[in-house]
């Protein structure tokens, strides 16, 4: 079956683009799951994951967050991350409610691996358990702390200003495909992180590394062992904090998008195994 695109309004006035891909006909469905894209990116660059997740029998939606891709007002502007993270319910909801008497699960690259944490430490009861790769809880390494105080003041007063480089293709992958093709990509955003962004992105980290030991729910933290946009040790450092007696957690070689470097094949068969495991 092709992807499906659609637009849904949000209460607060936003109006966000998803993608969403059910197994074919004829395919029994195990469960479902939520795709959380990274911080500049979109749900576009989801399309093999969600094709393989439908293969192995499993529903998806991925949405472009807010400031992302379609659903961007201004791109890469997100002035209210607790707003994307509180999206993702929805989302969920809407999997559960077409499949109601099977497990659903979120999954989270980058920035929207810690919008999933977020997600399962305030829905813990409605979710059967989340893959997180790469999550971005810790401010990079380059980003000197006048810069977070600056953008704090900023994010008030000029919200969409551009403050912080952070656009390096060359960190995202080793594939010069993939470096290539976000060069090009319309819907990637390539300027400098935006003032209100950053501050809400930091509020955020804050917020997770301060409550993610509440999380209890089945983990598969995932990493690229030559990240250098988020260190591998930080989900180590997830992986230590969790509560969750159901935790699991592998490295790839690769830099940070694991789904995006030669060793995707393995991390998708990997994913796909956890799930099974886990939708019994």
């Amino acid at each position: 079956m092709p992807i499906q695109t659609a637009f849904r309004d949000t209460t607060d006035g936003a109006r966000l683009f998803y993608r969403s891909l059910e197994p074919a006909e004829g395919v029994a469905v195990k469960g479902s799951i939520v795709v959380s894209h990274g911080y500049a990116e979109h749900s576009g660059r989801y399309d093999r994951l969600m094709n393989a997740l439908a293969e192995a029998g499993y529903a998806s939606i991925a949405p472009d967050h807010r400031g992302h891709g379609r659903s961007a007002a201004t791109l890469g502007l997100v002035d209210n991350f607790d707003a994307l993270v509180a999206d993702l319910a929805r989302y969920r909801e809407m999997l559960a409610s077409k499949h109601e008497d099977k497990p659903v699960f979120m999954l989270g690259h980058s920035m929207g691996g810690m919008a999933t944490l977020l997600h399962v430490i305030r829905h813990a009861p409605k979710v059967s358990g989340a893959v997180v790769i790469a999550p971005a809880i810790e401010v990079p390494d380059d980003i000197p702390d006048i810069m977070i105080k600056i953008s704090k003041v900023l994010g008030r007063l000029t919200p969409k200003l551009p403050v912080q480089p952070f656009y390096d293709p060359t960190g995202l992958s080793t594939r010069l495909d993939i470096q290539q093709a976000t060069q090009v990509d319309p819907l990637f955003y390539r300027g400098k992180i935006r003032a209100r962004t950053g501050a809400e992105l930091y509020d955020a980290m804050v917020d997770t590394n301060a409550t993610m030991g509440r999380i209890e729910a089945p983990l598969l933290l995932l990493h690229g062992d030559e990240d250098a946009l988020v260190k591998p040790h930080v989900s180590e450092t997830v992986f230590g904090a969790v509560r969750s007696s159901d935790k699991t957690r592998k490295v790839f070689p690769g830099r940070h998008e694991i789904l995006n470097e030669r060793c995707e094949d393995e991390v998708i068969a990997t994913i796909i195994e956890w799930l099974d495991a886990h939708a019994s």
